[in-house]
């Protein structure tokens, strides 16, 4: 056969293989990125982007190859071929910007698909898999379909085409290999996923450029043809909408189900973006909600300050390191937030080494600084930036405590920190006397995974030791030495540390018996209570595949429950049994206070009722069981403790006021009432003479006055709750709450003048009251005095900004004022405290409406309306023109 000709020289058909493996291997990867912070970073997400990602393009290949055979054999063919596969990279090219805006809208798509079908896991790779198709199958077809028509211009001579084929591949394959590397070592890290898109664009426009200024047409209308093109690339580029980062970072392929009732992109926007920085291993991010900070890798918040968090990042620390015979040297692998690393550094350690793989966590971990200490610029804390399993793998280094503290397996490639091989080479690191402590979660667990990461835990250390931190959080110390028992004057000496006591004091642990208590088991008892589960290796990582199924599953109090009622076979170490047996109703009541401040309340819950199984009368726990009690049981159990409590003994005031609060929470204003009006009236009906014995009522008078009347205004019994103020300012003349509620009567009733003296009267008396000083800013507000309010609203913000409430009132005082851009900066700073609160989202609309952004406002107004079908203003707002 005679050889064809090609408009195209063949160096010039090689580059064009060589930047088509580029580009195709820069949207592989760029894709995988941007869809692990949608979907999540397991296994089975990467799977269903790979095999979109080929499927796409075999099935181009497969479709275009005969048509490209086709085209090519006619007169003029190479001609038409250079026509055709210009056009396959111009439409390449706009099949992947047409995607890069969507990415905006995924995050909320994939809210809505775990919200519906989190638990069938199956299902829920199906619909994912679906939207990966949608999103892959046009561009990789595109790709796919470029190569064979590549091939058929660039074979020129039958008897050639092995060393044709050859070469083409090569450079194809050379190409791939720098487009990968290139694009997740350079890219990425460096201009971001985004960005990295659009050069991959720009690659394809380029060789659509290339391949049509060599046609056989004229030269004017060939560069017209390529300036429009790269005019249209320019366009796109500065005219597509650019990422919602703070979108795409929330995670809501993880949390959607746990805001069922909210509006994902609602979540998606709490709060403020204060770190975001695309590395070559994951995404992170810093994000502070309220004034919670919280730091997450690909989308998975992985620590924060907030009391849950604060304490398991603490105690991974404190735990093994008590327990240890004067450690010298520690390895802490994965720094996190710093709060662990800087925690042990609170004992007299000599120098502890902070392995951590990702740079941008070392970045984002400086915005913890207020909780870890400073840990980084502490001078015996080394930083090294690597992988920890490689670095226990290669250093010559012993240590006498090392801590493992990685994100959950189910995210891709963990679970090799998790492996029977990687605590082997944990224990080859340690001293003769040294421990490990390993975290891992109790969530999102099926019971037969922790078996399994209990036994394999157990099979390298057979010296071991289980403790449940709080419902949520394990830890596993093992001990190299099989003689290794916890010496409780050991404990002692390294408990009464200054620097350790002080930072044990911030978890709200007192004394030794809150430590203590949280063991669970030790042993072989581990090892039967994991009987039959595999061992997870790392030739069968099967926490790998298992764990994300999972991903949505409750399993904390299944699991602890599992835990706790297995019978075991070994007592608690004696240094244990000794430290349960002193223990006080002090300090059970302690621990229930320790968990509440955890975040823990089914395990506060049992405290605070142990507590009160010892003493009736202890006010924290009979205050602290009502506010933990957060399901319908917990709640009937705490009514019924209180009842019982006062039958027993109708003189126990403590437990009166504890089922008073009861009644108040449940709007039961009656029932309140009559539980405390005895013993109102015994108050009242004291003697003249000893009522002049003191100026004021006594705490207890306080406390129940106070409850009375906060009952007396819930039931709107106006006339009743005035008397009962009246009355109290005989026994007590400058009590603010009292004041407060003759000067709320008085604002109802329009009397400004004297609400404004018995709310400043409140004010001096109680200085930090938030519903007194919200009182005084409101008259203020009423009476014109505009600057007065602001400035009083804005110190009320500052003082309660943990409090959703605070932003909503000073947010209606700016929107009543006419500052609508600051009033909706105040409503979504409620909305950060407290998603579910409707008021916030009401003011939104109003504000947006009156701003002149009618499509936003009734965005928010139809959030309302999901919520309170009914809503007048909201309708309103949806209706109007």
């Amino acid at each position: 056969a005679a050889p064809r000709t090609s408009p195209a020289h063949p160096s010039f058909l090689l580059a064009i293989f060589f930047f088509s493996g580029f580009a195709a291997l820069l949207y592989e990867v760029a894709y995988t990125r941007v869809l692990a912070l949608l979907l999540g970073p397991t296994v089975y997400a990467f799977s269903l982007m790979l095999t979109m990602f080929i499927l796409g393009l075999a099935l181009g290949s497969r479709l275009f190859a005969s048509w490209s055979d086709r085209w090519g054999e006619r007169a003029n063919g190479q001609e038409k071929l250079t026509w055709l596969l210009a056009s396959l990279y111009i439409l390449l090219g706009l099949s992947v910007a047409a995607t890069v805006p969507i990415f905006n809208r995924l995050p909320l798509l994939v809210g809505e698909i775990v919200q519906t079908h989190a638990e069938h896991h199956a299902r829920l790779q199906l619909w994912q898999g679906a939207m990966i198709a949608g999103l892959l199958l046009v561009p990789t077809m595109l790709s796919g379909a470029a190569f064979p028509t590549i091939v058929k211009l660039y074979v020129r001579e039958e008897h050639a085409i092995g060393g044709d084929m050859g070469r083409a591949l090569a450079a194809n394959t050379t190409g791939a290999v720098l487009g990968s590397l290139l694009t997740g070592l350079l890219l990425i890290p460096h201009l971001g996923t985004e960005r990295a898109f659009w050069i991959g664009i720009l690659v394809n426009v380029g060789i659509s450029a290339g391949l049509l200024l060599r046609l056989s047409i004229r030269a004017g209308i060939r560069l017209g043809l390529v300036a429009s093109l790269f005019g249209l690339f320019f366009l796109l580029f500065g005219f597509l909408p650019r990422w919602d980062v703070e979108r795409l970072s929330a995670g809501l392929y993880k949390y959607a189900p746990y805001y069922a009732d909210v509006d994902a992109d609602v979540i998606a926007h709490r709060g403020d973006l204060l770190f975001y920085k695309e590395g070559a291993l994951a995404t992170v991010a810093v994000r502070r909600v309220g004034e919670e900070h919280q730091l997450s890798l690909d989308g998975k918040v992985d620590a924060s300050d907030g009391g849950a968090d604060m304490f398991t990042q603490k105690l991974l620390a404190h735990l093994p390191l008590l327990l240890a015979d004067r450690p010298r040297r520690a390895c802490v692998i994965g720094l996190g937030s710093g709060v662990t690393a800087g925690a042990a550094l609170k004992h007299p350690l000599e120098r502890v080494d902070i392995v951590e793989i990702s740079p941008e966590v070392v970045q984002a971990a400086r915005f913890f600084e207020h909780v870890n200490d400073r840990v980084l610029d502490d001078p015996r804390a080394r930083l090294i930036l690597g992988d920890g399993r490689n670095f226990l793998l290669f250093t010559g280094e012993s240590y006498d405590a090392i801590i493992s503290e990685p994100s959950n397996p189910w995210m891709a490639g963990m679970s090799a920190l998790f492996t029977r091989e990687f605590f082997q080479l944990v224990r080859a690191r340690l001293t003769d006397g040294g421990l490990f402590g390993q975290w891992f979660h109790n969530y999102n667990m099926p019971l037969q995974d922790l078996k399994t990461l209990l036994r394999t835990f157990h099979a390298v250390f057979p010296r071991a030791f289980l403790w449940a931190l709080n419902e949520n959080d394990l830890l596993l110390i093992g001990a190299k030495d099989p003689a290794f028992d916890l010496d409780l004057s050991r404990l002692e000496r390294n408990f009464h540390r200054a620097a350790v006591r002080e930072d044990l004091r911030r978890l709200g642990i007192m004394d030794l018996y809150t430590v203590l208590s949280l063991y669970v088991m030790r042993d072989d008892d581990l090892d039967r209570f994991a009987q039959g589960a595999p061992l997870h290796t790392d030739d069968h990582p099967i926490l790998e595949f298992s764990s994300p199924r999972a991903m949505h599953a409750q399993t904390s109090r299944s699991n602890l429950q599992a835990l706790r009622e297995f019978p075991r076979a070994l007592p608690p170490p004696p240094a244990i049994r000794t430290v349960l047996q002193r223990a006080t109703w002090e300090s059970v009541q302690n621990k229930g206070q320790m968990y509440e401040r955890a975040e823990s309340f089914a395990e506060a819950f049992e405290e605070y009722r142990r507590a009160l199984e010892r003493n009736p009368r202890a006010r924290e726990s009979l205050d602290g069981l009502r506010r933990v009690a957060r399901t319908r049981e917990q709640r009937a159990e705490a009514k019924a403790l209180y009842e019982r409590l006062l039958q027993d003994d109708a003189r126990n005031l403590d437990a009166r006021l504890a089922l008073a609060a009861w009644y108040e929470e449940e709007e039961r204003y009656d029932h309140c009432l009559a539980l405390l009006r005895e013993e109102v009236e015994r108050i009242f009906s004291r003697s003249p003479r000893r009522r002049a014995t003191s100026s004021r009522a006594t705490p207890d008078d306080a406390r129940l006055l106070e409850r009375y009347t906060a009952c007396l205004a819930g039931a709107r019994e106006f006339a009743a709750l005035e008397e009962t103020c009246r009355r109290w300012l005989q026994a007590d003349p400058e009590n603010g709450l009292a004041l407060f509620h003759l000067a709320a009567l008085r604002f109802q009733r329009g009397e400004l003048a004297d609400a404004l003296r018995l709310a400043r009267r409140s004010v001096e008396a109680n200085p930090h009251h938030f519903k007194a000083r919200t009182l005084l800013a409101m008259i203020y507000a009423e009476m014109g005095e505009t600057t007065r309010a602001r400035a009083l609203f804005e110190e009320i913000t500052r003082a309660h900004s943990d409090q959703a409430l605070a932003y909503y009132n000073y947010g209606l005082f700016l929107l009543n004022t006419g500052q609508l851009r600051e009033a909706r900066e105040q409503f979504q700073k409620a909305l950060d405290r407290d998603p579910l609160h409707m008021e916030s989202y009401l003011g939104l609309a109003e504000a947006l409406w009156r701003s002149g952004q009618k499509r936003e406002a009734r965005t928010w107004a139809r959030r309302v309306l999901r919520r309170d079908p009914h809503n007048p203003l909201a309708r309103e707002i949806l209706n109007a023109r």
